[in-house]
């Protein structure tokens, strides 16, 4: 949304589209591809994955002097003439073919396909990256990770996080409670914070809802509530009541870390990944450096032993809102094309 205020003509052409569920995208003129005449490709478009560079590759794009691709996976294998220029804002090198490749490879009849196209699928990816005019990565962990897979240097501009601290809150019914909010896939960790604190007899509120929560209930004693799905305003209270927000899983950027200091607390993250750029060790947040059980409640004992300034945390946050972003982006683009 931050791109469409800067460039509010610009048409967003995307594999499939289905408006019901990207209602943020009814500002733009929406150009899908042919992939969005498969009957299920709205609902499934996952499985597609094969068929989706090819998609990309299909769109003329000529008419344009530049096109700028947002993804983590194939949107950037555009076909583009010699005078268009082509510039990624790389959210991650596609996960299923590099950093994430074997989790993928296991997930049943999908996985023993990607196993299957992977060489091929490996190579396409990695020669697009190397024709792209320009890479911009969403933090310095993803431009090592660009340099990693594709040997490109890139830039790195974070994107925008939006938090209106304003709203009317709703005061949660519990209180003295550290805070998880988050998806509840196994990637993001949510066991470490049940188990630091089960352990600790301390209490805990996990908002979100995904695939592992049954499992993650089982393994919740007493100390732990699941708060399931918020509204803003509840969610909001839980944000403004909390001890501090636990962020045990490694993230390429995370928005959550900046969500809780914008509401002046402090975050105890697992310290690798996108908060080495969002929480300033000691200052906003503590990190934990083995991504297990017993870091966490080290990082969680040093935590209550310590004094975190709300107000510096509240500034942290704002250095990475919508208007730095778009002025960055902006003067990054037109330098750009200026000097090409």
């Amino acid at each position: 949304m931050a791109l469409h205020e800067i460039w509010p003509q610009a048409p967003l052409y995307t594999s499939v589209y289905d408006p019901k569920k990207a209602k943020w995208a009814k500002v733009f003129n929406v150009i899908p591809s042919w992939l969005q005449y498969i009957p299920f490709a709205k609902n499934h478009h996952q499985l597609l994955s094969l068929l989706t560079p090819h998609a990309f590759r299909k769109f003329d794009l000529s008419q344009y002097e530049l096109v700028i691709s947002i993804t983590s996976a194939e949107a950037k294998t555009l076909s583009l003439p010699k005078n268009v220029k082509h510039i990624c804002y790389c959210l991650t090198p596609t996960r299923y073919l590099w950093s994430q490749k074997a989790n993928y490879e296991d997930l049943g009849l999908r996985g023993r396909i990607l196993k299957i196209s992977s060489p091929f699928s490996r190579m396409l990816d990695f020669s697009t990256a190397t024709k792209i005019n320009k890479i911009i990565s969403i933090s310095t962990y993803i431009e090592k990770q660009v340099y990693k897979y594709y040997l490109r240097e890139s830039d790195v501009i974070f994107p925008p996080v939006e938090v209106t601290t304003e709203k009317e809150a709703i005061k949660p019914l519990i209180n003295n409670y550290y805070l998880v909010v988050s998806r509840l896939v196994s990637y993001k960790r949510i066991d470490l914070a049940i188990k630091a604190c089960e352990k600790l007899h301390r209490k805990l509120v996990v908002v979100g809802i995904g695939e592992e929560e049954a499992s993650l209930k089982k393994l919740a004693g007493k100390h732990t509530v699941f708060a399931g799905h918020l509204t803003e305003r509840e969610l909001a209270g839980y944000y403004m009541h909390c001890k501090a927000l636990l962020f045990p899983g490694l993230e390429d950027f995370g928005i959550t870390p900046l969500e809780a200091q914008a509401y002046g607390k402090a975050v105890i993250a697992y310290g690798r990944g996108g908060v080495l750029d969002t929480i300033i060790d000691k200052e906003t947040g503590l990190f934990f450096h083995n991504q297990n059980e017993t870091s966490l409640i080290r990082a969680i004992m040093e935590f209550e032993k310590s004094t975190f300034d709300s107000k510096k945390c509240k500034i942290n946050s704002e250095k990475f809102g919508k208007t730095n972003f778009k002025r960055q982006f902006k003067q990054y683009i037109e330098k750009y094309m200026n000097e090409n």
